[in-house]
């Protein structure tokens, strides 16, 4: 901090390396005996200078990888003028974004003491990084390091490329099946409001014939759910209270696998979380997944050309609705 900084409309300060440090969570039986002080945050420590307070749409903070490429965005609750902070978790961003049930478990974990769950994407390897402030056309950088914890001796090079491979490949697999899920809803919502609005006292007749393929679109989603939602998700939240009572008193199957995005996550979540390469059985399970994306997209070309013979007995019944997937 110096006379020139203080004049500057943007300065980025010198940021200290971040150390990935792998902790372990461990509470003992101690009742409410909890003796702790706050630990300095948790990632990339970015300090910075603002000469006045900007309108935060005029701000940007991004994260660059060593070939200059944007790797993550920050967003921070609000700049102020004069020293800023923001902390980079040394993660990727999402490659797709959290869903409101996924904002809603983590928030609640938090509520309920438990440890804060990651919302972002994989997390970086140890390297060079830099981080690009930009407040209108004024804009500052830093390059900084990011080290492995020092007691990781054992992860080789070659190892951590192997883990990195997994896990890109898994990243590219969650906008798949993000991307299936999203056509899967969209039907999904459209069919039920759609059956809602025939329940409707003051609704026109329909044919026998479009109820008929109504309910064995109906059945086609429903058998697909499992691929693409989890009990509560999904188009069961437009459900009636009826519907809702009548579908949670059905008995539960003995197993049912994650939709298909939850077990996509799980894996990048196992992989990252220790130091070495993936074992052979994540990467059996990767394999898995990977059919498992596959199957689903081919059901929903399936389910596309079912909704495409729907929508033209319902354009003959002079009511289109539902949208092809």
């Amino acid at each position: 901090m110096n006379a020139k900084t203080m004049d500057s409309a943007v300065q980025a300060f010198h940021v200290r390396p971040a150390t990935m440090w792998k902790m372990r969570e461990k509470r003992s039986f101690d009742a409410h005996d909890v003796f702790e002080g706050a630990n300095p945050p948790e990632g990339a420590i970015i300090d910075f200078w603002a000469k006045t307070k900007p309108d935060p749409k005029d701000v940007k903070i991004a994260i660059l990888d060593a070939a200059g490429k944007q790797i993550a965005a920050l967003k921070p609750a609000g700049i102020e003028a004069g020293v800023n902070r923001v902390v980079w978790d040394m993660r990727f961003d999402r490659p797709v974004p959290a869903t409101p049930q996924e904002i809603e478990a983590a928030e609640r974990s938090v509520a309920q003491g438990g440890p804060r769950q990651n919302l972002g994407g994989p997390i970086v390897d140890p390297g060079e990084y830099t981080v690009e402030i930009s407040i209108g056309a004024n804009k500052s950088s830093q390059k900084f390091t990011v080290e492995e914890d020092p007691r990781i001796t054992w992860f080789s090079a070659a190892d951590r490329a192997k883990r990195r491979a997994a896990i890109n490949g898994l990243v590219e697999m969650t906008r798949q099946a993000d991307a299936l899920r999203k056509k899967f809803t969209a039907s999904d919502a459209s069919l039920t409001a759609l059956e809602n609005a025939w329940k409707r006292p003051d609704a026109n007749k329909v044919p026998d014939n479009v109820k008929t393929m109504a309910a064995s679109l109906r059945k086609s989603m429903d058998d697909m759910r499992p691929a693409f939602a989890g009990r509560g998700f999904g188009g069961e939240q437009q459900m009636s209270a009826e519907e809702r009572k009548e579908m949670l008193s059905r008995p539960e199957p003995a197993f049912v696998l994650q939709p298909i995005v939850n077990r996509v996550t799980q894996l990048i979540n196992q992989i990252e979380s220790f130091s070495a390469a993936p074992s052979r059985t994540q990467l059996e399970q990767i394999a898995i997944v990977k059919q498992a994306i596959a199957g689903a997209g081919q059901k929903i070309d399936e389910l596309r050309q079912q909704v495409v013979k729907f929508n033209d007995a319902m354009n003959a019944a002079k009511v289109p609705f539902v949208p092809v997937p």
